[in-house]
């Protein structure tokens, strides 16, 4: 391996392998209760869309916290934070991060 990275050889996956791995990864992948409570509460949007508002990960656990207190007991603000990055589409405004969601109807 080391002859490999001294010869310049890639370490690291191409966007479209790390997509092929995400895709067969995607069956053994386990919805945490955090998880599975932010689809029955919100849908994640897109800007300018109707009924759309843009909340910060704090403001979207309070929410979910006042929802549910059960499902967030082993997920903590922070844990909660890094989950909403990989699942929803974050925003950078003046402001700080948020997601554009809307109230999911169940």
């Amino acid at each position: 391996m080391k002859h490999e990275l001294e010869a310049g050889e890639r370490s690291w996956f191409s966007k479209e392998e790390e997509a092929g791995i995400q895709t067969a990864n995607r069956a053994f992948h386990r919805v945490t209760p955090a998880e599975e409570l932010i689809g029955t509460c919100f849908r994640f949007a897109e800007a300018g869309e109707e009924g759309a508002h843009l909340l910060s990960a704090a403001e979207i656990y309070a929410a979910l916290k006042k929802k549910n207190p059960a499902a967030l007991k082993d997920c903590s603000c922070t844990a909660f934070s890094r989950l909403l990055a990989q699942v929803g589409r974050r925003v950078h405004t003046k402001y700080g991060n948020g997601y554009w969601v809307t109230c999911s109807q169940h």
